[in-house]
């Protein structure tokens, strides 16, 4: 592990290694001894308060520490306080879907819809293989007249009746009778979402019932459906005048290779003028998806050439104008949705056939990278955790090729 002074108070490994047991004086006995679980000491705009973590898990409480600093920073010290430590409740004892889901909401370091996703995907997977199905789409909104009690009924299944052979047995009866075509898609529908699921598990003390599955990969290389230099040329001419917002976000996806929520909120502070760089980070407005989605992406000289003037005519605060932020949103939400709704249109009608078009803008600028570059240059720029994300599913080999000619071999020198 990297030395915790080298690294950005926004990594977790950070606050790993500045969570600690406070020791106090025992009143009978005059000695020393130290809590059971980890506190750590915050400070910020000069106030420092203590957190108790309420976990003897190092790692954990490390990544409950980087959650509360990450709140901090957004929201301030008065919301933290009020959400960390407005009450000195009891941890409860996790025995049920419930209980875990409660607890990893308070020591998860993701962000809210983030850990709506898990939390839905958990209850998918316990509800189905429990037989507990419901065609309602609905019914992971408890908000919603009825679906708190059917929520309710998933929430109390004991932990310790979920197993491995119960999750397998589900996943093969899913699959059963399918086409190899509707098998590929749903085998990857299904271990997305036996991924999100295990995400909460490591904050109970039961058998993890994801720990032995295994499967292949099943995301699909990425081919693109229309040509950089083409997709641009087209937004020059049919968006730049008309539809300016939405060439402006078309070009930052394009030549920056952001994510929608990180264009959506990308502010002006976030572009140094000096370095000639855009910095992912965290906002007021805005939370990475990751740790490694924090990163300084280099601005391509003719992208550059007209942010100037777009900082002349934009929003005060905002790149993309807008509605208001809200980074604690649990649901998809963009506070430039005027613009990215038409632009999604406007994306299919040049043939973005996929179910995400800006996403495959975002693989073409990932592939651009990698093919004038290298895989490792791919990986840093697109903010992908792992590199295998960034292998499989984000990359175009490109019509490169290499040539052989036969030439007859020389004859080696005696000696």
């Amino acid at each position: 592990m990297a030395k915790s002074n080298k690294l950005s108070k926004n990594h977790k490994d950070y606050w790993r290694t500045r969570v600690a047991k406070l020791g106090y004086k025992d009143i009978r006995t005059g000695k020393k001894v130290y809590a059971r679980d980890y506190s750590v000491r915050i400070a910020h705009k000069k106030r420092r308060e203590i957190f108790p973590l309420h976990t003897s898990n190092q790692k954990v409480a490390g990544d409950e520490a980087s959650r509360i600093y990450n709140y901090l920073i957004i929201n301030g010290w008065d919301l933290t306080l009020d959400k960390f430590k407005g009450t000195e409740e009891q941890v409860a004892e996790i025995s049920t879907v419930g209980d875990l889901i409660k607890c990893a909401k308070r020591m998860s370091s993701v962000s809210p819809m983030t850990f709506r996703q898990y939390a839905g995907a958990l209850r998918r997977v316990v509800s189905s293989a429990k037989g507990f199905n419901s065609k309602d789409k609905k019914r992971f909104r408890p908000d919603v007249d009825g679906n708190d009690k059917w929520q309710a009924k998933i929430d109390s299944v004991k932990l310790e009746s979920i197993t491995s052979d119960l999750i397998i047995s589900w996943r093969n009866q899913e699959l059963d009778g399918l086409n190899p075509s509707d098998r590929r898609s749903r085998q990857t529908t299904i271990n997305s979402t036996l991924n999100q699921a295990r995400s909460l598990w490591k904050y109970c003390d039961f058998p993890n019932p994801f720990k032995d599955l295994k499967w292949k990969q099943t995301t699909k290389r990425f081919k693109p459906q229309i040509d950089a230099s083409a997709l641009l040329f087209l937004a020059k001419d049919e968006l730049e005048k008309d539809y300016f917002e939405q060439y402006k976000a078309l070009t930052l996806c394009l030549f920056l290779g952001l994510r929608r929520s990180e264009a959506d909120c990308l502010t002006w502070d976030q572009v140094d003028f000096s370095t000639q760089k855009v910095r992912i980070d965290n906002t007021d407005y805005f939370k990475p998806k990751s740790e490694d989605a924090i990163r300084e992406i280099p601005i391509p000289r003719s992208l550059f050439e007209n942010i100037d003037y777009w900082k002349s005519i934009s929003d005060e605060i905002f790149v993309l104008s807008g509605g208001l932020a809200k980074p604690n949103c649990s649901y998809d939400y963009y506070r430039a949705n005027a613009t990215w709704k038409p632009l999604l249109k406007w994306l299919r009608s040049k043939g973005l056939e996929a179910k995400k078009p800006l996403h495959d803008v975002r693989k073409l600028a990932g592939s651009l990278m990698y093919e004038n570059h290298d895989i490792y240059a791919a990986q840093r720029f697109l903010g992908h955790s792992d590199i295998r994300t960034t292998i499989s599913s984000y990359i175009h080999e490109g019509e490169k090729s290499f040539d052989i000619i036969p030439e007859r071999p020389r004859p080696k020198l005696v000696s």
